[in-house]
């Protein structure tokens, strides 16, 4: 598996010091075990969701030059995604260890009997909806317009919002097409929107064409998700829940960081990663993660550890997909899809300011 994070010159210097250190030098981990920083870290595979963006920095920080992750014993081998559903399948089937879906994706994944689980998540909405041409005014002009969408579980979501609009999904024109391709297919002409993100995809696009489009949220009709979630194998939270404990705190930190230290952390994504999104620049990754901080938490996540998951946040979510018949199997119930178990106890969600 390619590995996206160059070994820079500080990192090969500290590892020569702790090489001479040998046995001598020992740190703490999460469990409350020591580790020799002579040890081996263990690789352990991260699969995104997506192209790498401004939506990802927290795990790019987390390995380099933070090193949160080896500092619990971990090396980061990170890939970029090709959709939330594929994340899924990948982490269920045991080519992956951990990824990052969105929440309908796992609930999905879940009804279907997929061994998933959420143990911490990463924003409060997941910012999902239409992204427009300005010519577009009003959701009824989509009639007649070719509609862009990278991720297939969205499409139903789509159709579902078109309903509650009175709009009459047939009369819209929805391709599917490469994750790589979804913003450019905007930006090209190729398409008149696109299901995006509206604090990621949306400010690319908007960058790009030097003015701003139109954005029509699901939220609008009540289909507003939580954001994405950090999941990994049943099996693994059974047969090795120590790994889970020290990924999910390395990641914390690394996202903490991330969230505060936003043109730190852009600085280091355009470094570290060569390979991103395309449209991608540090400008948009800047703006991208303080958008995403507005809307880090939920009203229910607020007083508890960060990534904390709330039942009631997930059994709203499996009510919506089951309404608008996005399920087609039978629901999941909420308890069985995340644990909070994992989560390191401080520090707490609290209301961001604008």
């Amino acid at each position: 598996m390619k590995r996206y994070f160059p070994r820079t010159r500080s990192r090969l210097l500290v590892g020569g010091i702790v090489c001479l250190l040998g046995a001598l030098a020992l740190i703490p981990l999460a469990s409350g075990a020591v580790r020799s920083h002579a040890a081996t870290l263990e690789n352990v595979t991260f699969e995104d969701d997506f192209t790498t963006n401004g939506t990802d920095a927290g795990y790019i920080v987390g390995e380099e030059p933070n090193g949160y992750y080896n500092q619990q014993g971990i090396n980061l081998q990170y890939s970029p995604g090709t959709g939330s559903p594929a994340t899924a399948q990948a982490v269920a089937s045991g080519q992956q260890q951990f990824g990052e879906i969105a929440t309908s994706a796992l609930i999905t994944a879940v009804s279907q009997g997929e061994p998933i689980k959420a143990v911490a998540i990463i924003e409060g909405q997941d910012g999902f909806g239409v992204v427009a041409n300005k010519s577009i005014t009003s959701p009824d002009q989509l009639v007649g317009k070719t509609i862009a969408a990278g991720n297939s579980l969205l499409i139903p979501i789509f159709q579902a919002y078109l309903k509650a609009k009175n709009i009459d999904p047939s009369k819209v024109n929805i391709v599917s097409v490469a994750p790589a391709a979804l913003d450019t297919s905007v930006t090209s002409g190729a398409a008149d929107g696109c299901l995006c993100v509206a604090y990621s995809d949306r400010l690319r696009i908007n960058a790009t064409l030097g003015t701003s489009t139109t954005f029509f949220p699901f939220s609008d009709v009540g289909l507003g998700f939580t954001g994405n979630v950090v999941i990994t194998n049943t099996k693994t939270i059974t047969d090795d829940p120590g790994l889970v404990k020290r990924f999910v705190k390395a990641t914390m930190q690394g996202w903490q960081f991330a969230y505060n230290n936003p043109n730190l952390a852009a600085g280091d994504l355009q470094g570290l990663v060569a390979s991103q999104s395309p449209l991608a620049s540090a400008k948009t990754n800047v703006a991208t993660l303080k958008a995403m901080k507005l809307v880090r938490f939920t009203k229910s996540e607020l007083g508890h550890p960060i990534g904390w998951m709330s039942i009631a946040d997930w059994g709203s979510a499996v009510k919506q997909l089951k309404l608008e018949n996005v399920l087609v199997t039978a629901a999941p119930a909420a308890s069985s899809l995340f644990t909070n178990a994992f989560l390191p106890a401080t520090p707490i969600a609290k209301k961001v300011s604008k």
